[in-house]
């Protein structure tokens, strides 16, 4: 696997500490629902939000957001695909279940490495995925994904 999982450099990042830290203002004790995603607490986090969908038909997260800055990092827009039209098949079985782990147990998971696929050994990125609420069912994830 080219990604670490749960290791203390994401889940101690600054920036998703300060990411969850708006979330817990704004959800309190449950889930964040997606109408509270473009809140003014969260607002400042969309361009590096991430809003997958399981499709059950297609066995596959369908992409609802990539946010602005994703798609500078990375070169690509995913905006209305799945995880399976990126360009890094190595990590879509293990990214898809993490984001089902993360609604099926209604937990944080965080996640990250380099974009060396993308030859850019140098750039690290770290994220925290979370289950996200619509219509009072949890099938989406929220993922807040930040650069160094």
């Amino acid at each position: 696997m080219t990604f670490h999982r749960d290791h203390s450099e994401s889940i101690n990042h600054p920036k998703i500490v300060e990411f969850l830290a708006a979330c817990k203002e704004v959800r309190q004790d449950g889930f964040v629902h997606v109408d509270e995603v473009f809140e003014s607490k969260l607002l400042s986090f969309a361009p590096s939000l991430i809003i997958l969908r399981w499709d059950e038909k297609v066995g596959d997260f369908h992409y609802r957001l990539w946010g602005t800055e994703l798609t500078k990092m990375y070169g690509l827009e995913l905006t209305g695909k799945y995880i399976a039209d990126g360009d890094h098949a190595e990590t879509e079985k293990p990214f898809i279940e993490a984001h089902l782990e993360a609604i099926r147990d209604g937990k944080l998971i965080h996640l990250g490495g380099t974009i060396h696929w993308r030859d850019k050994d140098y750039r690290k990125w770290n994220q925290v995925i979370m289950p996200l609420l619509r219509d009072d069912s949890i099938r989406e994830t929220l993922t807040f994904v930040t650069f160094d």
